[in-house]
């Protein structure tokens, strides 16, 4: 792998511990909206503080772009731009249900950008157990934070993780009194077809399920 790209999800996957000691005390709404007019919790404004000024200290990063920001920032003249929702799922803390933060990592492109101009991209889930996921061109590897007497370090437990030909699940949220008629056509489709719906209000986890378990 690239060497400043193996310390740049290095140092992501560095914060983990951190976060994790956070999410129970972090759980009430803030006095503030994203850019979407979403209100905030108090754990989306931390993570995203958080996340900012780590891209910063890491100096390998030039420009961060996150759901919780209104403009593209500067951090310093690294190598790499990066985008970010800190906290996917944020609908989920107060219930305990599955969310986690999203990523994607430019190499010399100033933001915005084409997506087909990705890096590398990946995800953490702050679940039962805590798990990273990244991509690179070589290929999809999922991690899992603890091994014993080893609890912050992340262990690979899948290396070349591809989509099961054929999968049972599909995942999509919404409403479908809103959706296009070839959406709805589709959906109805996949229903005939006796797919199993997943929708869990973030994507970190209905992507994951469908990552393992087959789908659209």
């Amino acid at each position: 792998m690239d060497r400043d790209l193996s310390r740049l999800l290095t140092h992501i996957a560095g914060l983990v511990t951190r976060i994790r000691g956070e999410l129970p005390i972090r759980r009430d709404p803030a006095a503030t909206r994203n850019v979407y007019g979403e209100q905030q919790l108090e754990l989306d404004v931390w993570m995203n503080d958080l996340f900012v000024e780590a891209l910063k200290a890491s100096k390998l990063v030039s420009q961060v772009a996150s759901e919780e920001m209104g403009a593209v920032q500067e951090v310093g003249r690294g190598r790499f731009s990066v985008v970010l929702d800190p906290l996917d799922g944020s609908s989920n803390v107060k219930s305990n249900n599955i969310f986690g933060t999203i990523f994607g990592i430019f190499d010399g492109k100033r933001l915005p950008a084409l997506g087909s101009d990705l890096f590398a991209a990946g995800y953490l889930i702050y679940g039962p157990a805590t798990t990273f996921v990244y991509a690179t061109a070589r290929g999809v590897h999922e991690f899992v934070q603890g091994e014993g007497s080893r609890p912050e370090e992340f262990f690979l437990i899948e290396e070349g993780l591809r989509l099961p030909a054929k999968g049972k699940l599909y995942g999509i949220g919404g409403h479908r009194d809103r959706w296009i008629p070839e959406v709805q056509a589709y959906v109805g489709e996949l229903e005939r077809e006796l797919m199993n719906l997943r929708y869990g209000g973030s994507f970190v986890g209905d992507f994951n399920q469908i990552l393992h378990y087959g789908g659209f």
